[in-house]
Formats: structure tokens, C-alpha cells, sequence
């Protein structure tokens, strides 16, 4: 096809509404849909593209797809055969070719190469579709009406939303679930004039690299959870350092793991402290049957927890988890972003555990990560808790000639106040992972 049969190729044909996108072509990504003006807060939330489908096929039925394909006209065709899809020899796409040769014998289309490029288009562009019946387009409601008194689950091709680009940060949302069964795109972050426009990658018959590492560490995740007193602890610091290296140190998986890693060890030191009480043996020294005494449980549970915190304010100010380098060289730790509310329980029981292990052993940053969270902690629970109270005199250290230097006004620890000195075993009626 050449490029003078491809630019004018309509795009436009199925469009009910354009706000101020056009297509223009990008150096290394072909042709994209970028904006003619400024989207600001204001229309956030706001359907800037509302688009008919171009083809629907129930989700994975690829031989009613090449059926969509062949009844469709030559211009939807053509734009359809210019959809960016990667290359067939990615392995990933490569696993489609045995499909292919399986969807020839069906003789809607019997060249395997071509059945094998047109797999790779609609799984890379397909959409998920709860489309209603149709009435904008072309008045051809038949096929949206089966399809729409099926109940299984639909996939559609769209000229101009397939020029949409994707992204793990996208600026553009989209839903099928409208009235008209129309494809809407809405704003959900500021777009400057000339932006590339991006939607999250759609839902389609084959994954990316990522999201098959990501659906793998879930699996090893929902495995390896020690749910036994005596398993070990190790899969699972395993499984939270290979995903913060494979997918980012602030991934939702990751971020789940260091949660799950802090209750659990926090957990097994609980049991062993009762263990340790009901036999006589005080003073924690007694070895579990893993070789972990309740001081090194608490310490992986303190560390996990203090990961977890940070990571969150990675996500909340998206960042890819730049904390991570720090907490591996055990550094003093340089926290660039805001803290975080919703985390605020989790901080606490993390104080809780730092409370009891020894300060020599203490993470270096975590007086300082607790000391940003005492007001959080405060709003939380109140200004007069003594739990609060008892986690500012152990753990904050600073003295007052640090905190004029830094910048913060921090009270003289409450040394001598009595009820601070009171346990936090009330910890368990907080709302936490207790």
C-alpha cells in the first residue's frame, strides 16, 4: 500500500465527536493522535472523542473477526491494515503464526501470513466492547444487536482511537459503556497543544512482556505466602527483591509483597514471644526452628513495612521508586516526596515493631520517616494517644540543634512522663494489620 492510498485512508468516518485531536505523523511511531489545543482541569472527566467501532467480534472467536474483516469496506480496511502492530517474528506475537495456519482452513482468508498480521493488528488494538446497538454511523444496526444479545464478551477495532497511543501514564481514559454503544475518550491529566495523546493499554487477546511478569509474581505470590508459623520467610523476601528489580521498586505487586512481608514476619515474632512466655525462656534469644529470633523478625517486618511506605509516596507522586537505591546501600535516606496519609496506619505498626528492637539495629532512616509521619499518626489517632506519645520519645532522636538545622520544630522527648512509658499492646484494637 502506498503512502498516498494511506493518508487518505478517513479516519474520521465513524467519529460522532472531536474536541481538538488531529493525526499527524511522529518520527519512530507513524501516524498519532495529538491535541489542536489545551485540555486543562477543567475538563478533566470530559469525553473529547466519542467514536462508533469499525469492527466487533466476540472476544477471542478470531474467525468471526476475519469475517468483521472481510464484509468491512476497502476504507476500513485499508486503515485497518495500516494499525501498528509489533513485529511477527516478537515472541509473543510469533505464537499467533500457529493460530493462523489453524484459522485457514476456515477459508475466509486461506494466505496465513496475511491471517497472521491481522491477528497481531486486532490483538494489539482491539478493544474491550460493551457497545450498545449503533444508530450514528451507518444505520447497520444487525450486527451490534447480536451481538449485544450475546453474553460473552466483545472485542472492537476503532479508526481513530487505534491512532491513540499507550502508555503505563496515560493522559486519556475510554469506556464503551455509553448509551449509543460509542467509544468515549476523557481527559484525566492537563494536555498542552501538540501533546501526544495516550490511553492505558487496552485489554486485548495478547500481553506484553510486563503483564505477564506481573500475572506471574501474583501467582508466586499467592503461593509462596508462608501461612504456617514454621514456614520460612526467605520465598518471600525473595519474591520482593526480584520484583523490584523486574518490574519497579514501586509496582503494586511489589509494594503488596513488602506488606505482606511485615505483617507476617511481625506475626511469627508475636508467636514466638507467646511461645517464649508460655515455656519460661524470656528475653527473646530462643531460635525459632527457622534460626530467626523475634528481634531479627521484627527487624525484616520493620524494614518491609518502611519499604512499603515509601514506595507508596512513590506512587503517589509517580515515581518509578527512586527510595530504592538508598534502602540497598543502607544509606541515609533522602525522601524527595510528600508523605502520605492513607499510609498512616501502616507507619504505626511499623513504629511498634521498631519499638522493641534494639537502636543499634534500628534501620538509620527510620527515625526519620517515623518523625515525618507523627502528625499523620496524630490525625489518625489523636493528639493525647499514649501508643503516639510512647513512638515519638523511642524513636525520634532529634535533638534540638538538628531540628533548627533542618528546618524542623520538634519537643524535647517526654523522658520522664509516666504514661508514655506504658505498653502499645492496645495496638490490636487500631484498625491495621494486627
Amino acid at each position: 500500500m502506498s503512502d498516498t492510498n494511506i493518508t487518505a485512508i478517513p479516519l474520521e468516518k465513524k467519529l460522532i465527536l472531536n474536541e481538538g485531536l488531529t493525526i499527524t505523523t511522529k518520527d519512530g511511531m507513524g501516524r498519532v493522535a495529538v491535541a489542536m489545543r489545551d485540555f486543562g482541569t477543567e475538563k478533566f472527566h470530559h469525553a473529547i472523542i466519542r467514536e462508533a467501532p469499525s469492527l466487533v467480534w466476540s472476544d477471542r472467536d478470531f474467525g468471526q473477526f476475519l469475517l468483521a474483516f472481510k464484509r468491512a469496506d476497502s476504507d476500513a480496511q485499508k486503515t485497518i491494515l495500516d494499525m501498528y502492530h509489533p513485529p511477527l517474528s516478537t515472541p509473543h506475537v510469533v505464537e499467533l503464526g500457529t493460530l493462523a495456519s489453524a484459522l485457514a482452513y476456515l477459508r475466509v482468508y486461506q494466505d496465513v501470513a496475511f491471517i497472521h498480521k491481522l491477528l497481531a493488528i486486532a490483538a494489539t488494538n482491539g478493544h474491550q466492547y460493551y457497545g450498545e446497538p449503533i444508530a450514528a454511523a451507518d444505520g447497520d444496526l444487525r450486527q451490534h444487536e447480536m451481538l449485544r444479545s450475546s453474553e460473552a464478551p466483545k472485542t472492537a477495532l476503532f479508526l481513530f482511537g487505534s491512532k491513540i497511543a499507550h502508555s503505563c501514564q496515560p493522559n486519556l481514559s475510554y469506556t464503551s459503556k455509553t448509551q449509543d454503544g460509542a467509544l468515549e475518550y476523557k481527559v484525566i491529566r492537563p494536555i498542552a497543544t501538540g501533546d501526544l495523546t495516550q490511553c492505558k493499554c487496552p485489554d486485548c487477546g495478547v500481553q506484553d512482556g510486563m503483564e505477564r511478569k506481573e500475572e506471574a509474581f501474583i501467582h508466586r505470590l499467592e503461593h509462596l505466602t508462608p501461612r504456617r508459623a514454621e514456614e520460612p520467610l526467605r520465598p518471600l523476601q525473595d519474591l520482593v527483591e526480584d520484583a523490584a528489580l523486574q518490574l519497579s521498586p514501586s509496582h503494586h505487586v511489589t509494594i503488596k509483597a513488602l506488606d505482606m512481608l511485615a505483617r507476617l514476619g511481625a506475626s511469627k515474632a508475636e508467636n514466638l514471644d507467646v511461645q517464649q512466655r508460655f515455656m519460661g525462656i524470656m528475653g527473646g534469644l530462643r531460635m525459632n526452628p527457622h534460626g530467626l529470633s523475634t528481634t531479627e523478625l521484627r527487624k525484616i517486618a520493620a524494614e518491609a513495612g518502611l519499604r512499603a511506605v515509601v514506595a507508596s509516596e512513590c506512587v503517589a507522586a509517580g515515581c518509578h521508586g527512586c527510595y530504592s537505591k538508598s534502602f540497598q546501600a543502607g544509606k541515609e535516606l533522602i525522601l524527595p516526596h510528600d508523605s502520605v496519609y492513607e499510609v498512616g496506619i501502616k507507619i504505626f505498626h511499623v513504629s511498634v515493631d521498631l519499638i522493641v528492637i534494639p537502636e543499634a539495629i534500628r534501620p538509620c532512616y527510620s527515625s526519620k520517616i517515623v518523625e515525618r509521619y507523627l502528625p499523620i499518626m496524630r490525625g489518625h489517632f489523636g493528639d493525647d494517644d499514649l501508643d503516639i506519645q510512647l513512638i515519638e520519645d523511642k524513636l525520634v532522636t532529634v535533638t534540638p540543634k538538628e531540628s533548627i538545622a533542618s528546618g524542623v520544630t520538634q519537643a524535647t522527648p517526654r523522658k520522664n512522663n509516666q504514661k508514655t512509658r506504658r505498653s502499645t499492646k492496645k495496638k490490636k484494637n487500631k484498625k491495621g494489620r494486627r
